[in-house]
């Protein structure tokens, strides 16, 4: 589905140069797309760094991973049997 979005003519005109000059010609509409990830991704390291700052939580999540990927190895292991 597509819709039409109203914006300011500077505002269109200058995400259009950053169409042009950041995303190598690409459509507005992938523009966007592109800044929302961006933005998207900007939020979890952020995350990340909160959690980082807390030292018992990021010890905890960080065991949670290895347990995770202790899990994984032994399944692929079982799967090679």
């Amino acid at each position: 589905m597509v819709t039409t979005i109203k914006l300011p003519g500077d505002l269109r005109d200058e995400l259009a140069r950053v169409a042009r000059d950041d995303f190598g010609d690409s459509t507005l509409a992938q523009t966007v797309r592109a800044l929302l990830e961006e933005h998207t991704k900007r939020r979890i390291l952020e995350a990340y760094e909160q959690l980082r700052a807390r030292p018992d939580d990021w010890a905890s999540y960080v065991g949670e991973l290895r347990e995770w990927a202790e899990l994984g190895a032994e399944t692929v292991r079982r799967s090679g049997e």
